[in-house]
């Protein structure tokens, strides 16, 4: 079997880390370290722990959920795991706040939320192969669309839309592919909410809006293979890329009705 993770289990992953290694060094290059950030950490790595106790608060919910878990004995670990996450401690060493706050004890009762999780809110791993395969096509397609012969304004949201793909790929370790779905999510409704201009580019630049499409189907996939759902979008999806690419025939005659979009 291929293998899979949840919040919790990838939570344990990261705090693995944060405990290993030198303990003078302090919490902000810690934390950039294992998050990946390279530029304006003081101000990305306080933003990821955000996303960190966001994703840590959905874990408590799921396990909360579960009437046949104590409760207390689960979630007495979240407490100390919140004050390393907090960016009020960036200036300080690893030794006084990392180390104390996540031991032995903390650290397993993380895995027994992770193993409690396992059956609710788990999903498959992506491959690093896989996730350099759509970065790739990703870095690809932003490309084609800056270079591309589509109105300023248009493609500029454009690409401010793709970013957030870049970010859901490289805090892929955090978010798993709900952070993938979460962008399906907004490009679907760029999509939509941009269908006027869209179409009136859709014959000057077909090939981009193709590509565009190709990439919408291509995360709903993907996205939808890890979380082991039904690609749910894909319709929708085709029909409002067809409906943009394609002008329908009543365009002459000044219809613009939307076509129907399944919920």
């Amino acid at each position: 079997m291929p293998p899979e993770s949840n919040p919790a289990s990838r939570l344990h992953s990261l705090l693995k880390e944060v405990i290993a290694g030198d303990p003078n060094k302090r919490m902000l290059e810690v934390w950039s370290e294992v998050l990946g950030v390279t530029d304006r950490q003081d101000v990305e790595v306080a933003r990821r722990l955000v996303v960190l106790n966001e994703i840590l608060d959905d874990a408590e919910s799921t396990i909360k959920l579960n009437p046949k878990l104590n409760h207390g004995i689960y979630l007495s670990c979240f407490p100390q795991i919140r004050t390393v996450f907090s960016p009020l401690y960036l200036q300080t060493t690893r030794e006084s706040i990392a180390i104390p706050h996540l031991t032995a004890e903390v650290m397993a009762r993380l895995e027994f939320c992770s193993e409690a999780l396992r059956e609710e809110q788990s999903e498959v791993d992506l491959t690093p192969a896989e996730l350099a395969e759509l970065s790739g096509e990703l870095n690809t397609l932003i490309e084609n669309v800056a270079a591309s012969g589509i109105a300023v304004v248009l493609r500029k949201a454009l690409l401010d839309a793709l970013e957030s793909a870049r970010t859901a790929i490289t805090l892929y370790r955090v978010y798993g592919a709900k952070g993938l779905r979460k962008h399906l999510q907004s490009m679907f409704g760029f999509v939509y909410t941009e269908r006027a201009a869209l179409k009136s580019e859709s014959v000057k630049n077909a090939d981009v809006l193709e590509r565009l499409g190709k990439w919408i189907e291509r995360i709903d996939s993907v996205s939808s293979k890890a979380l082991k759902v039904h690609k749910a979008l894909r319709k929708p999806v085709g029909f409002l890329i067809e409906w943009v690419t394609k002008p329908a025939e009543g365009a002459d005659t000044g219809t613009d009705e939307v076509p129907s979009i399944e919920a």
